[in-house]
């Protein structure tokens, strides 16, 4: 009689070799502080100061990415 074959079990680290397709991201931050940003120019005093200070900006020397950058960034408050 045969012994039973021994069971497998996957581990995190067995799955690291293998390239898995990824969905693309999606910007989820976005329209909340554009949504948080109108909603403040309506509910706050005439004349009150809104700030959004962006952690990240990814500004290239390319002058339309630029362009498309800032305005993306003060739509959220900047």
């Amino acid at each position: 009689m045969k012994p039973p074959r021994p069971i497998k079990i996957k581990s995190p680290s067995a799955r690291r070799g293998r390239k898995t397709a990824r969905a693309p991201r999606r910007d989820l931050e976005t329209p909340i502080h554009e949504a948080i940003f109108q909603f403040l120019t309506v509910a706050l005093l005439p004349g009150s100061l809104i700030h959004h200070s962006p952690n990240e900006l990814e500004i290239t020397a390319d002058p339309e990415v630029r362009r498309i950058v800032v305005a993306k960034a003060k739509r959220k408050g900047m």
